[in-house]
């Protein structure tokens, strides 16, 4: 279902409607305001103001980003960057029209240990998250820099710390096919369009219960974000029709069919997206896909990444879900002591799976 205020925001993007006061903090909270085209003149002052800021940010961003990557590539450390950042750089007019949080980053499993220790010599600070690379497949770290500026990385190992989502696609396949991000150093790679593309479908699907902000009467599902639909629609205009056949083929073949369909719906009625009529035919005549209304909940998706795991990796998941190690345990829990954290996050955790 699309709303009027979905619409706006939209328009906001494609010049259709005016930046107005009332509508301003929405439009912050979206991460609109560096697209906007047209806005009330009593808006002038405010957002250029923003706006300096925010592009002030992403500059200080890409240099912290390409000395990073550097240093991942000079320590022999294969780095992909994906989602927000890499559209900022390749598909975007300006890497700071496309607002973000974070910077992904996805590198092998196997070299976990070493780019943690390149992130902290690059005086990054890890968060605290949930230990194990089963159980967690991505870690946050944050860096202030000498003018007050926090940037922050978000590394993973897997695409999705959903075992199941994770299976979208993986990082060898990606790695074989970059191409060359160059706005963020010789060292910048990212993935092609049809993959960007399914990557930004099923993330949309990992966020459908979480609320992103709340103005007045107006709640905002992550999933709904105009930016992340923006991006579908980006990426859509300018697959080829072969590029198309192979997209389509590896949506189905993987079992994201409802993942993409509703990205690329909800595209076509908020932008006008121009996808062919046989792909989303096919999607949706494709037998045996997953289910994306199944993740609403944290027990679900919890539930389908030990379905998607095999053998001994199912017992580790488990473990790794009930008994994090005594470091978390203490950074998550403080002064209290680790047998009564122990117990406090299990009695935690069951309250909010029976709820």
């Amino acid at each position: 279902m699309i709303s009027s205020q979905d619409k706006y925001l939209a328009g906001i993007i494609t010049g259709e409607q005016t930046l107005t006061k009332e509508q301003y903090h929405c439009c912050q909270r979206e991460g609109l305001l560096p697209l906007a085209r047209k806005f009330e003149p009593a808006l002038k002052d405010q957002y250029w103001k923003e706006n300096s800021h925010i592009v002030a940010v992403e500059l200080a961003h890409q240099l912290v980003v390409i000395e990073l990557l550097d240093q991942l590539g000079e320590t022999g450390i294969d780095c992909l960057v994906f989602k927000g950042t890499a559209l900022a750089y390749s598909h975007y007019e300006q890497p700071w029209h496309r607002s973000r949080v974070d910077t992904d980053l996805w590198i092998r499993e196997r070299d976990v240990d070493a780019a943690f220790s390149a992130l902290r010599d690059a005086g990054f600070q890890q968060q605290v998250s949930m230990p194990g690379r089963i159980a967690c497949g991505e870690c946050a770290f944050e860096r202030t820099d000498r003018f007050g500026a926090g940037h922050s990385i978000d590394l993973h190992w897997r695409f999705n710390n959903n075992w199941m989502l994770a299976g979208a696609a993986g990082f060898e396949e990606l790695w074989g096919d970059r191409i060359p991000l160059r706005a963020l150093g010789s060292h910048a790679w990212t993935c092609t369009n049809p993959f960007a593309l399914l990557i930004a479908c099923v993330h949309r699907g990992a966020h459908l219960d979480e609320v992103a902000y709340k103005i007045g009467d107006f709640s905002r599902l992550e999933s709904d974000s105009t930016l992340w639909l923006y991006d579908i629609h980006m990426l859509s205009e300018l697959l080829s029709d072969s590029e198309w056949v192979y997209w389509s083929g590896i949506v189905i073949n993987r079992g994201f069919s409802e993942f993409a369909i509703s990205g690329l719906e909800r595209s076509c009625l908020l932008f006008g997206t121009k996808v062919p009529e046989w792909v989303l035919s096919d999607l949706r005549e494709a037998p045996g896909q997953l289910s994306m209304n199944s993740l609403e909940s944290r027990v679900s998706g919890e539930w389908q990444s030990f379905c998607a795991l095999d053998g001994l990796r199912k017992f580790g998941f488990i473990k790794q879900q009930l008994f994090p190690d005594a470091a978390y345990m203490r950074a998550r829990y403080k002064s209290t002591p680790l047998l009564l954290a122990y117990l406090k996050r299990l009695f935690s955790g069951l309250i909010k799976r029976l709820s």
